[in-house]
């Protein structure tokens, strides 16, 4: 399932470092726009070649511009280039079974400053 709706995010890569956080840089001109907890994917990475296509990698966002990649340090060197694109990771939802939900049901008022609207709403269906 889709968390957010939203287009997948895709930024160039202007530097990444070798070493245990893997900081990755994307261009000044263009934030990222990624959020802690995201995975990504790599693609056209001179030099760290090993990142090409690689399993998606979960991150955490270190600045507008900055994220980390975990450890990088294993990797070959850094060269130039690369475009990081958002990877949409499958997510489980779980609900109330139907004859758990109707026994107890959870109402989320959406207008609050009518609290009583939704339940006398429902007042007729019973």
């Amino acid at each position: 399932m889709d968390v957010n709706g939203e287009q997948v995010l895709s930024v160039m890569v202007s530097m990444v470092s070798k070493d245990s956080d893997g900081i990755v840089t994307c261009l000044d001109e263009k934030r990222h726009g990624f959020e802690d907890g995201d995975y990504v994917s790599f693609q056209e990475v001179k030099g760290m070649t090993e990142l090409n296509g690689c399993t998606p990698r979960k991150i955490l966002v270190k600045g507008p511009y900055t994220f980390s990649i975990g450890d990088a340090s294993d990797l070959s060197d850094y060269v130039s280039g690369g475009i990081v694109t958002q990877v949409k990771m499958p997510t489980a939802v779980n609900f109330k079974s139907m004859r758990d939900a109707l026994k107890d049901p959870e109402i989320i008022p959406t207008d609050f400053a009518k609290f009583e609207e939704p339940y006398s709403a429902l007042i007729p269906l019973l």
